[in-house]
């Protein structure tokens, strides 16, 4: 069995129910690396100057983990670059559509020790087809988004073997992430070993978001002692 999550629309979600619950949403930059002095965190600068102090702070920033504290965690957190691709299906064909087509994943296409998956298409989006293989490197904010031809010819070679009706479809979408991987795959939950207000979030490994729910209650626990 399996399923999909729309990420786009479960963020603003939580952003809508935070600030209907008296919270308060703010969109900036923190400035990297995060200086820790003494046993705890008071505040954080951002890039406009603006200053938060806090009693404690959670600091679930992806990929961006490694530079906002190089010290701690460091090589523990590393971005790789993910492609994704979103094909045409054939006009009046509703086979590669919901709720005709389910998820999909095919554990033994893998192009390096991976799986390739997909998703149906369902309204403007196209036939979604990814590489959940660790791709190369990429640096999360400069890094070019940019699918690649290679990737878009090796994702065509797949639909030719398992959606051969698909082989030549055209290239509607396509896009990059980029996967916060760790060393074993495991998520980062813990306290900043030197600010015990400071918690830090992350190593996701390209599954963490489904996890979200319940990561976000045990951290919230954990944060409220």
């Amino acid at each position: 069995g399996a399923g999909y999550l729309l990420a786009r629309r479960a963020c603003a979600d939580v952003v809508n129910r935070l600030v209907a619950e008296g919270g308060e949403y703010r969109l900036g930059a923190c400035i990297d690396p995060v200086a820790v002095k003494g046993a705890s965190l008071d505040a954080i600068r951002l890039h406009d100057r603006t200053v938060l102090e806090a009693d404690g702070f959670v600091f679930a920033c992806g990929p961006w983990l490694p530079h906002l504290f190089p010290d701690v965690v460091g090589a523990n957190v590393s971005a790789t670059r993910q492609e994704v691709y979103y094909f045409s299906t054939p006009p009046g064909d509703a086979r590669f559509t919901e709720p005709h087509m389910p998820v999909w994943m095919d554990f033994a296409a893998g192009s390096r020790a991976g799986q390739i998956y997909g998703i149906p298409a369902s309204g403007s989006s196209g036939f979604k087809v990814a590489d959940d293989a660790t791709g190369p490197p990429i640096d999360p904010t400069s890094g070019d988004r940019t699918a690649s031809p290679d990737g878009i010819a090796r994702a065509r070679a797949f639909l030719s073997v398992r959606f051969p009706d698909l082989a030549d479809a055209p290239l509607v979408g396509s896009g990059v992430c980029q996967y916060e991987n760790t060393p074993d795959a495991h998520l980062i939950v813990d306290r900043h070993p030197q600010a015990a207000n400071a918690w830090i979030v992350g190593g996701g490994s390209g599954h963490g978001f489904k996890m979200g729910a319940a990561l976000e209650a045990m951290v919230a626990s954990l944060v409220l002692d």
